[in-house]
């Protein structure tokens, strides 16, 4: 999953925004569209406990749009 992100980095479709340094969970940032990425590994930025499943947050550009279906978590 996270290589594909680095694709995405890497021809310019979107931008690393940050990485926590203990969980390891990275955010990307569409430029164009302004939506943003999530990579959530599943474990605490405090403690790096794993606390839930690795999964993928997309958060919507604001205003959000009218057309976009309601917001769905996709674990891998």
């Amino acid at each position: 999953m996270q290589q594909g992100f680095e694709k995405q980095v890497q021809s310019g479709k979107l931008k690393a925004a940050y990485t926590d340094p203990v969980s390891g969970s990275k955010s990307y940032v569409n430029p164009k569209s302004k939506y943003s990425y999530n990579v959530d590994t599943g474990l605490s930025g405090k403690t790096g406990a794993k606390v839930e499943p690795p999964h993928v947050d997309v958060n919507y550009p604001n205003p959000k749009p009218k057309n976009v279906e309601p917001k769905r978590k996709f674990f891998f």
